[in-house]
């Protein structure tokens, strides 16, 4: 789904979080969310255990109210040192739920969009690849990070690369989707001797 939105626009296309999230595999995508799924899990049994701390220090305050039964019993009330505690702990158990309120909403849409993004990639690349295959003149299509190289096009972003051309004369296509995409051609024999060279 990421590729899809932020394809169409090579400002976005060149951010460094798109390119970080379309450069990890299925594998490392689904490690992540799995490992902010776990931290979630821990966050949420600490603030539950805070949680449990604050209910019981309620208790122990309406219990010990000179208003109540059991405070009119003992006679005394709960010392101003404890109060303070109380009112941090109730403090402190609130500021954890409300992160646990925004941790759950970011983990549940976190997974939601790596379930609808892995459909949504595979769907939509494989169509565009389809696409562009449909050519007379391509061979071969695929999807990469091109880095750099290319006069007009300096900016690092994933495209779909294609190699192209005439038996005499092929090329390597950096294609830039769009409503009118955009192809840079480089000579197949231009990049094999570069490759050689650096090599």
């Amino acid at each position: 789904m990421l590729w899809s939105l932020t394809k169409w626009n090579h400002r976005l296309s060149t951010m460094r979080l798109t390119r970080w999230w379309l450069r990890m595999t299925v594998l490392d995508r689904f490690i992540l969310v799995i490992g902010i799924d776990f931290l979630f899990l821990i966050y949420s049994f600490f603030a539950f255990i805070l949680w449990l701390l604050n209910f019981g220090g309620r208790a122990l305050t309406s219990m010990t109210s000179s208003n109540s039964f059991f405070g009119s019993v003992i006679g005394s009330s709960i010392p101003k040192s404890l109060k303070f505690l109380l009112g941090l702990l109730n403090f402190v158990s609130g500021v954890a739920i409300f992160i646990e309120v925004i941790s759950v909403i970011f983990v549940v849409g976190l997974s939601v969009f790596f379930i609808i993004d892995l459909v949504w990639d595979f769907l939509g690349t494989r169509r565009d690849l389809a696409n562009i295959a449909l050519r007379n003149d391509v061979i071969l299509s695929t999807r990469g990070e091109y880095i750099g190289g290319h006069p007009y096009l300096p900016h690092a972003r994933f495209v779909y690369l294609i190699i192209s051309g005439t038996q005499k004369n092929p090329y390597i296509g950096i294609l830039l989707p769009g409503f009118q995409p955009i192809e840079y051609k480089i000579p197949l024999v231009d990049s094999v001797l570069s490759a050689s060279v650096h090599s």
